[in-house]
């Protein structure tokens, strides 16, 4: 199951909503502003720092509350047996790279993310229980 959600910002009040999102919408929005506040900008500007930019330079482009393409994506993978792995290709694309600036993934049980190794192999990332997996996507790379 996949759920693209923008950010809770007046912008975007009138996109239409899963009705889970709308039942739940306040502890989205909420958690959406806190994952921007407490993880992703201080990421960005740790990242600024080490690229010796202005702090703020990453996290200003940005903004919480500026129009852009940031939004949350509720996934959740189910554990699979290999005759539907196997099945399921015929419906999919390959590997992708995230054409953003950051993607972070919230644990799971079941490893969704794939990273592409110097020798072009694509290969799982294993979850870290309670943790955020932190991917660097294009825009950065």
């Amino acid at each position: 199951m996949k759920l693209n959600i923008p950010k809770a910002i007046p912008t975007y009040a009138n996109e239409p909503k899963h009705e889970i999102v709308k039942q739940n919408w306040e502890e989205i929005a909420k958690f959406h502003r806190d994952v921007w506040e407490k993880v992703a900008r201080k990421l960005f500007v740790l990242i600024a720092i080490i690229l010796e930019l202005p702090e703020n330079y990453l996290a200003d482009a940005h903004a919480y509350d500026a129009d852009s393409d940031d939004h949350l994506r509720y996934m959740i993978y189910n554990v699979r047996t290999q005759d539907e792995w196997d099945r399921a290709q015929a419906y999919s694309k390959g590997g992708h790279t995230d054409f953003g600036s950051l993607t972070l993934l919230f644990s799971q049980h079941v490893a969704g993310l794939q990273i592409r190794t110097p020798e072009g192999k694509w290969q799982y990332v294993k979850p870290v229980e309670g943790g955020i997996t932190c991917n660097a996507a294009d825009t950065l790379t």
